[in-house]
């Protein structure tokens, strides 16, 4: 009885991560042909911030409410990259070319970054981001220690977390990694700081 339980449990789970994997891979191929491995460059008016976010290959997998865990058969094929840019470029090379042996391996050691609720909600919002990642218009101050700024638009809002590792290329400019993604505008987090203003995005275009 256990042993048929833990069968169940573990092909339903099979079943579900295939089903985001799909989900996921068009958005992959377009994330990684618009945004990965380009900065943007965010301006405000009215003396508000100016700022980089540097979309890497590895935000992907945590922007679609996804995290991976790369099996040991992949392992030989690293090659320096971590478990979530493994995952992109799986998604990249396309689900089509695994055996259904294969991709029962991956979608194994798949599984939420959050809930599934939150991937529902990042899945369907995502295209929103990619058809024009330079449709962003507010900005807000945070008073949570990890993510100190929120940019987006109408649909969707991106928490944003220093790079402190490396200098910004640019001189006097900070830059920021996306951290969080969330359905709704940035006007709606939680932690935004009510002591500042809402910042208008003047202008924005990809390097």
């Amino acid at each position: 009885m256990k042993g048929s339980m833990v069968t169940n449990a573990r092909g339903r789970h099979l079943k579900e991560m295939t089903k985001a994997l799909r989900m996921a891979e068009p958005l992959a191929v377009s994330y990684k042909r618009r945004l990965s491995g380009r900065l943007q460059y965010i301006i405000c008016d009215d003396n508000g911030p100016q700022f980089l976010i540097r979309w890497n290959p590895d935000n992907f997998a945590h922007l679609c409410g996804l995290r991976f865990h790369a099996p040991f058969v992949l392992q030989k094929t690293r090659n320096g990259r971590s478990d979530a840019e493994m995952l992109l470029d799986l998604l990249c090379n396309g689900l089509d070319s695994f055996t259904p042996k294969m991709l029962d391996g991956i979608a194994a050691n798949l599984d939420w970054s959050d809930n599934h609720g939150y991937f529902q909600d990042k899945i369907r919002t995502l295209p929103i981001l990619l058809q024009d990642p330079l449709d962003m218009t507010n900005v807000v101050l945070t008073t949570h220690l990890l993510m100190i700024k929120y940019v987006g638009q109408a649909e969707y809002r991106i928490g944003l977390s220093p790079l402190t590792r490396t200098p910004s290329p640019i001189t006097g400019i900070d830059w920021y990694f996306p951290r969080s993604f969330r359905k709704g505008p940035p006007e709606r987090e939680a932690y935004r700081d009510r002591s500042k203003p809402v910042y208008t995005v003047k202008t924005t275009y990809l390097i």
